[in-house]
């Protein structure tokens, strides 16, 4: 019984600090994509609802961020403005940490109920 009552004790401080943090897309990122579109690769500075890439040959990009709450989750979606690919952030995380992962998407085929993802890759936190 006493074995049993320990376990349970343990279980209950354990499993309260494991709880879900919210994460604010906020500062200077690396973003590194796998696959076959690493020449996106690029800083991303993001403030605010907005975002400027600087890729790794120069040139840079402009997009804005919209964010949905769902009842369990918050997502971002950081949207280029001549592009039809949308990176999709998951705003909440279970450690914290500077590597936050997302998934890319077309467009045309967000809506899809597959929900067709192209590539992923990191956003990793440098200020």
């Amino acid at each position: 019984m006493k074995l049993f009552t320990l376990f349970s004790i343990l279980f209950v401080f354990t499993s309260s600090q494991i709880q879900k943090q919210e994460i604010k897309l906020d500062g200077e990122y690396k973003m590194i994509y796998e696959t076959e579109y690493t020449s996106e690769n690029c800083i991303i500075k993001i403030n605010g609802a907005t975002y400027v890439k600087k890729l790794n040959n120069g040139s840079k990009k402009k997009g804005k961020i919209t964010e949905q709450k769902l009842k369990v989750v918050k997502l971002f979606f950081l949207r280029d403005y001549a592009s039809e690919l949308e990176v999709e952030v998951m705003g909440d995380t279970y450690k914290p940490s500077d590597t936050i992962y997302f998934r890319t998407k077309k467009i045309g085929e967000k809506d899809n109920p597959d929900d067709i993802v192209v590539s992923s890759g990191q956003l990793i936190k440098i200020k």
